[in-house]
């Protein structure tokens, strides 16, 4: 987590804008994971936007609607002078520089960017919530969204990526 944050301060130090983005046609975990960074990044004092490629399908967006997280100017193109932070994925396919990625997906290909946050989990959602507790700034609201980006991306905790060691939390 220090790494990412140090990773980003100096990007915004250097000019560029730090921008957080989700895969192609985001889903609940992805659209969530943006939200849950940007305020872990807001709290270490880095001004980062959430910038979505493509929107996401109307499942998800009537999902983000009903929690009240959702805008539509979320989805908006990249600028060139973007430093990207991917979320629920890490490869980029934009020519932007990817200064960190934080995903739970460890599928290939090995992430390029310095600052790889890669971990098995049940959603990236929860990879952030964990990340914010140890940064001791996580909260109930927090709490909330990783369940709900955990309980959306596993298919109600029935699918085979659902880490069994989340059903008690």
């Amino acid at each position: 987590t220090l790494e990412l944050v140090s990773l980003c301060k100096k990007a915004a130090a250097e000019g560029l804008n730090v921008v957080i983005t989700g895969h192609d046609c985001p889903d609940a975990d992805s659209v969530i994971s943006c939200i849950m960074l940007q305020e872990l990044l807001s709290r270490a004092g880095i001004d980062a936007d959430i910038k979505l490629a493509t929107p996401p399908d109307s499942v998800t967006l009537r999902d983000m609607s009903e929690l009240g997280i959702w805008s539509d100017s979320l989805v908006c193109p990249l600028d060139l002078g973007d430093a990207l932070v991917l979320v629920d994925h890490h490869k980029s396919f934009y020519k932007n520089e990817v200064i960190a990625c934080v995903d739970h997906h460890t599928t290939p290909p090995e992430p390029t960017c310095e600052a790889a946050i890669v971990l098995r989990a049940s959603s990236c959602g929860k990879v952030i919530y964990d990340m914010m507790l140890a940064c001791e700034i996580a909260h109930d609201e927090a709490e909330l969204l990783a369940l709900y980006s955990v309980y959306l991306d596993t298919q109600s905790c029935k699918s085979s990526k659902f880490n069994e060691q989340d059903r008690e939390w």
